[in-house]
């Protein structure tokens, strides 16, 4: 017997609120195999990342901003190549995977890196900061 598919008779609407928030809630509980996980992504990833700040100029002195920094792979690669005279403001929807990047760089001994909660859509960074 077969089956006959009949289209939905409303039309689906997509609530970018209700995806932020589900977003922030699957990272704040992934956050901690994550950041597990971080030094087999940053083998990983790392040749791709190089090749990445390279081609963006992130040297000595840069001022970088890292939206959705995740446990903070990428900062850390950008932080070291900005040096103590750059900058690196390491950004995520979730406070719990900063914590992350925030200890890892501080592990490094990166003094040049800051985290901040924000949205990558919505963001409000004061005029000079980067």
């Amino acid at each position: 017997m077969a089956e006959t598919l009949q289209a939905p008779t409303a039309a689906a609407t997509f609530d970018p609120d209700k995806f932020r928030a589900t977003t922030r809630t699957q990272w704040e509980a992934a956050a901690e195999a994550w950041d597990r996980w971080s030094p087999l992504l940053a083998r990983w990833l790392g040749a791709a990342t190089e090749t990445m700040l390279a081609a963006a100029g992130v040297q000595a002195g840069s001022r970088v901003l890292d939206i959705a920094a995740g446990a903070g792979e990428q900062t850390l690669s950008a932080a070291r190549r900005a040096g103590p005279e750059g900058y690196v403001l390491a950004t995520d929807i979730s406070p719990t995977i900063l914590r992350y990047a925030r200890g890892a760089a501080e592990k490094a001994g990166l003094a040049n890196v800051e985290t901040r909660e924000l949205d990558g859509e919505r963001h409000d960074l004061p005029r000079g900061l980067l």
